[in-house]
């Protein structure tokens, strides 16, 4: 998540989700401190792609698709 502006705090709740190898759906709910908080998501790992929800002002859910790893199925 990036701060879009000044003095805002956030905090991300997950269902604890785990993942077989053949991947998965799952969400991510982000609380800010604010409702004028801005934030966006991304994902650095290139097996995990955000489907919904990748920005937001307030309180948001973020969806998530975990990719099937071919080395294991």
């Amino acid at each position: 998540l990036e701060d879009g502006a000044t003095s805002c705090t956030y905090s991300l709740s997950a269902s604890g989700d785990s993942f077989t190898s053949t991947g998965g759906t799952g969400t991510v709910s982000v609380t800010a401190s604010r409702s004028t908080c801005s934030w966006t998501a991304a994902s650095a790992a290139g097996f995990i792609l955000i489907t919904a929800g990748s920005s937001g002002t307030g309180n948001g859910t973020v969806s998530y698709n975990v990719s099937v790893n071919p080395g294991t199925t």
